[in-house]
């Protein structure tokens, strides 16, 4: 009965590994691609945050030009 039991438990961890084997590797390269993608969208995301800061940026300089020669021009009036 012993040995029956071992064999049943052998049996049953034997199955219990071959089931949580690795992926396949079909797997594995969707796994891979849609972590490229992520990543992809992640840069461009912050890409797009940093191009729209600058340009804000930017911006705010340009406003600030054209007051100092507003005044220059008031000056010279």
């Amino acid at each position: 009965m012993k040995k029956f039991l071992f064999a049943i438990l052998a049996c049953t961890i034997a199955l219990g590994f071959t089931s949580c084997r690795e992926k396949k590797a079909k797997d594995k390269v969707k796994d891979r691609v849609e972590n490229v993608k992520e990543s992809v969208e992640d840069a461009l995301e912050e890409a797009q945050e940093q191009i729209e800061e600058r340009a804000d940026d930017v911006k705010k300089v340009l406003d600030e030009a054209g007051d100092e020669i507003e005044q220059a021009k008031e000056k010279l009036e």
